[in-house]
């Protein structure tokens, strides 16, 4: 038996039916910031291949239809350029459509942090959500949705290195909790020219801020004085020369574990016969 195709949303609201695509319309309010037809490429080719899967939910608007959940469904299917596609029609209040486009994306790998906590700042500021009803809605803990709104009050280099997926949020989040933003910058920066570990993020945070908590407590402790100049930067010591070096100037090196531990023993006892060049 063939699915009947609805040709207007005041003929049938719920369940599933077959829906011409000229008639449905991207959300009002997209989740995703990053969604363009190169992002979708393979799945406009599954969808050649297999059809559409997965109906999309959408609900009644006026004389059409706006999509809920299914929005990269939605491109995909447009740029294949299908006539129609399965979708379960449902009629929801704003809340829990957009409690539904987060269940959608949320778990979704290349969903972006920073689209999360625009939509839960929308939850929490346009439907006068809580924090905590954010969560408990969403199946997460409180902790993930503050992580992610705290993201509204990093650095803005700090925030476009995120934006930019130049920096994980693993290592964004790490270097946040440095209380100086021209500490933050630094980090960032050679985060983005030359990778980083949230691992590493960690101890570069934490080793900075006990480099620097003594003097604080020393000035905290004669009263009110200015510096006579700006804290040092803490470094790590280079591999070559053994001086310190600061952190910005830091050049990622790698090394095969028996190339290491002879070129360390060459540094302690350098051979005679000229084996390892000087220039």
């Amino acid at each position: 038996m063939e699915n009947k195709i609805l040709t207007s949303p005041s003929l049938k609201a719920g369940g599933f039916q077959i829906i011409p695509l000229e008639l449905i319309d991207d959300p009002a309010r997209p989740m995703r910031s990053d969604l363009t037809p190169d992002s979708v490429t393979e799945l406009v080719l599954s969808i050649k291949q297999m059809g559409i899967i997965e109906p999309l939910i959408v609900k009644p608007q006026a004389d059409r239809f706006e999509v809920i959940a299914g929005h990269r469904r939605l491109l995909a299917s447009q740029i294949a350029k299908l006539d129609q596609i399965p979708c379960i029609i449902k009629n929801i209040g704003r809340e829990e459509g957009e409690i539904m486009k987060i269940h959608e994306n949320m778990f979704r790998d290349d969903i972006s942090p920073f689209d999360e906590a625009k939509h839960f700042d929308y939850l929490i500021q346009q439907l006068k959500l809580s924090p905590a009803k954010v969560s408990q809605l969403i199946g997460r803990s409180p902790q993930y949705v503050s992580d992610r709104l705290a993201i509204f009050n990093y650095p803005p280099e700090l925030r476009q290195a995120l934006v930019d997926k130049k920096i994980s949020f693993s290592s964004a989040r790490v270097f946040a909790r440095h209380p100086d933003p021209e500490k933050i910058r630094v980090f960032t920066r050679y985060a983005v020219s030359n990778g980083i570990t949230p691992t590493l993020a960690e101890k570069w945070v934490k080793e900075d801020i006990a480099a620097t908590k003594p003097r604080q407590e020393t000035v905290a402790s004669e009263g009110p004085t200015f510096p006579d100049r700006e804290p040092e930067t803490p470094y790590y010591h280079c591999y070559l020369c053994g001086e310190g070096v600061e952190v910005q100037e830091v050049v990622p090196v790698y090394l095969h574990t028996k190339c290491d531990n002879q070129f360390r023993q060459a540094l302690v006892s350098p051979p005679t016969s000229g084996e390892i060049p000087t220039s």
